[in-house]
């Protein structure tokens, strides 16, 4: 996976990787939203908060929602298919890192969201997970 301006590829540092397994070992992130432009895209909206897509081999990870449900439009423009989201992940429950869980979920009815204890402590009294999504733990 060659990187763009719009993302950056990780892989493991060694020297005896070859191309193919290299590939196998790579992940790539994409900045879908955060309070500094990081992508040379027009369409791209910026705010307070942070939104990162992630691909490794055919699956495919949201990494927190940012503040609105800006980060679909920019997962659009970016050409990068929410809907198809197989988890995210929610780092912790201020509303710049999970203000859009209920856009994610209203587009996404199959992604596991995974958070972590207290994650949800700020999350609207009134949010209901879809029904068999909700991962606290």
């Amino acid at each position: 996976m060659p990187s763009s301006p719009d993302c950056l590829t990780l892989s493991a540092p060694t020297a005896d990787l070859t191309p193919e397994l290299l590939r196998s070992n790579s992940m790539e992130i994409t900045s879908l939203t955060d309070h500094v432009k990081t992508t040379t895209g027009t369409a791209i909206t910026t705010e307070w908060g942070l939104s990162l897509h992630l691909k490794r081999n055919n699956v495919s990870m949201l990494f927190d929602m940012a503040s609105s449900g800006h980060f679909m439009d920019n997962a659009a423009a970016l050409a990068i298919d929410i809907y198809s989201v197989d988890l995210a992940v929610l780092s912790h429950g201020h509303c710049d890192h999970g203000g859009g869980l209920r856009n994610f979920f209203a587009a996404n009815s199959k992604a596991v969201v995974y958070m972590g204890k207290g994650a949800d402590a700020k999350v609207p009294s009134n949010f209901r997970p879809i029904q068999g999504q909700d991962k606290r733990r």
